[in-house]
């Protein structure tokens, strides 16, 4: 009755104007190699001069991932990716012989239907016997406020019902769940930014006091109950990103697993943060993989 979640970014994957394919080839393997039942992706690269033409694209490279891992993607018919509103797309995938796709259960927003920065989907499994919402999305890496508003846009899409649900993806900023330790309550992504360094890019990471954004999680777990996996399961702190030679920005944990007010805290039996030896230089961002107990869910089927 475990299952395990994995969010990946894949750093634009399948970039035909700087085509790596090489790169590409190790960052297939890589997600096949987490053995993941569901994978949140994001960065799936595609150009197109609308809604329609990069929606099209995302599904073709969303499809394309699918037949390089072995895993699926598909829901009556149509690829789970959604469009963002540039080149850079969401999508789910999982393992078909695990879980079942509920019909008409596929929701995708984008920047031109919802206001979305980079675009998120959900779709409903079954696996075990047990129906739960899960999603993938990428919110804006330059805006407080359009992250802020985006994470709105993701409890409205993980609560349309009394399903448990869990939303894995590249958040863009760090978290706001405090936890109480041997020097009182702090939060447990404390903020990077008190460093002698200063990079322009940190700008998008700072409210107008200055102070680290945590705007985009106050929304998911104030006002919208959403609890971080990491912290549920009491994971000590990892990383995401900020490791990269491309990357100006501190080490920090922009990646996280968010689940519903509805998943009992007892259901997360694990929590990981990929291994930088194992990614390399390949993607930007190391995955995080959660372990959920299916059993211990609301409506899991009984045992036996």
């Amino acid at each position: 009755m475990i299952i395990t979640l994995a969010t990946v970014n894949a750093w634009q994957l399948y970039d035909e104007q700087a085509a790596q394919p090489e790169r590409w080839r190790r960052v297939e393997e890589l997600v096949a190699g987490l053995n993941a039942d569901v994978v949140a992706v994001q960065e799936l690269i595609a150009d197109g001069a609308d809604e329609p033409a990069r929606q099209a694209g995302a599904d073709a490279a969303l499809r394309r991932l699918a037949e390089r891992t072995g895993l699926y993607c598909e829901v009556d018919g149509r690829a789970a990716a959604a469009a963002g509103g540039g080149r850079y797309h969401a999508g789910l995938l999982w393992r078909a012989g695990r879980a079942s796709v509920r019909p008409g259960s596929l929701v995708r927003l984008g920047r031109a239907s919802h206001g979305l920065w980079h675009g998120m989907v959900t779709c409903v499994l079954t696996i075990d016997g047990t129906p739960l919402r899960v999603g993938s999305v990428h919110l804006s890496p330059h805006s407080p406020p359009w992250r802020a508003a985006d994470a709105y846009q993701v409890l409205t899409a993980m609560h349309p019902d009394t399903l448990p649900g869990f939303v894995g993806g590249d958040w863009n900023s760090i978290g706001a769940s405090r936890i109480e330790t041997g020097d009182g309550w702090h939060h447990y992504d404390r903020s990077p930014y008190p460093a002698p360094v200063w990079h322009p890019a940190h700008g998008y990471q700072l409210g107008g006091d200055g102070q680290v954004d945590r705007g985009a999680a106050e929304v998911l777990e104030n006002a919208g109950g959403m609890r971080d996996c990491a912290v549920l399961f009491g994971a000590p702190w990892q990383p995401t990103t900020g490791y990269h030679p491309i990357d100006p920005q501190p080490p920090r944990r922009i990646d996280r697993w968010y689940a519903t007010h509805r998943v009992p805290a007892a259901a997360i039996a694990g929590y990981a943060v990929a291994d930088p030896g194992r990614v390399g230089t390949d993607t930007d961002h190391r995955p995080v993989l959660v372990t959920v107990d299916t059993g211990a869910l609301p409506g899991a089927a009984p045992a036996g």
